[in-house]
């Protein structure tokens, strides 16, 4: 072979082995910006823009009588009410009423911007989990006090990150069920006996009384 055939080879050589690191980096490349449009369209969808309305657009509904305003450390007058009927949305943008004929429960209450709500209800999820309501209690939350300035906005995404798994009602832009409820604080815990009247309502979580009261109200 002459000088210039080896020549020639040897260039065509060194222009096919350019060649691939140039192929390879359009790849990277490619794969690289296919990561970056994924990472903008999840930072726009966790813009704080809820999939629900929060608060709820449509008014929530109370019937029968609201609860007096719950004040710690007094008797509560509110024992032995039946609990007013609401009736609104959920966080799945469904329908959702809480009433007296639904028999034995634990509402609570939660609000996104609550730093008690922050701190308690990982442990609230937690206790949950290891131990399950007694057969015949439900739990259902309430979301209230929604602030779309607010942290953890929207609420419903605040409430699926820490595990909340419940049935919980969306409050409206007056808070007209925590009202209903009895102005209580957050987190709150309203205690329904199988007839669907007030057992107990009391704020923070304190896993002992919780469990003991969860087997108080179970029919």
């Amino acid at each position: 072979m002459s000088s210039k055939a080896k020549t020639s080879s040897a260039q065509k050589r060194r222009t096919q082995a350019s060649a691939r690191p140039n192929r390879s980096l359009l790849i990277v490349g490619g794969i690289g910006a296919m990561v970056l449009v994924a990472a903008v369209i999840a930072l726009a969808l966790s813009s704080g823009t809820p999939t629900v309305a929060e608060p709820a657009e449509s008014p929530v509904t109370v019937g029968g009588s609201m609860l007096p305003t719950y004040e710690s450390g007094t008797p509560d007058a509110a024992e032995g009410m039946a609990v007013p009927t609401l009736s609104g949305t959920n966080t799945q943008g469904g329908s959702m009423t809480i009433a007296p004929e639904g028999g034995a429960a634990a509402i609570v209450i939660l609000s996104h911007t609550c730093p008690h709500c922050q701190a308690e209800l990982p442990n609230l999820v937690a206790y949950l989990n290891d131990n399950p309501p007694p057969e015949g209690v439900d739990i259902i939350g309430l979301s209230t006090l929604i602030n779309p300035a607010g942290a953890n906005y929207p609420s419903a995404d605040w409430l699926a990150r820490e595990g909340w798994t419940y049935p919980t009602l969306l409050d409206d832009a007056n808070s007209t069920a925590a009202l209903a409820l009895g102005r209580m604080g957050t987190p709150g815990f309203i205690y329904l006996a199988n007839n669907g009247t007030v057992a107990l309502r009391m704020i923070g979580f304190d896993p002992e009384a919780f469990g003991q009261m969860l087997e108080a109200i179970a029919p």
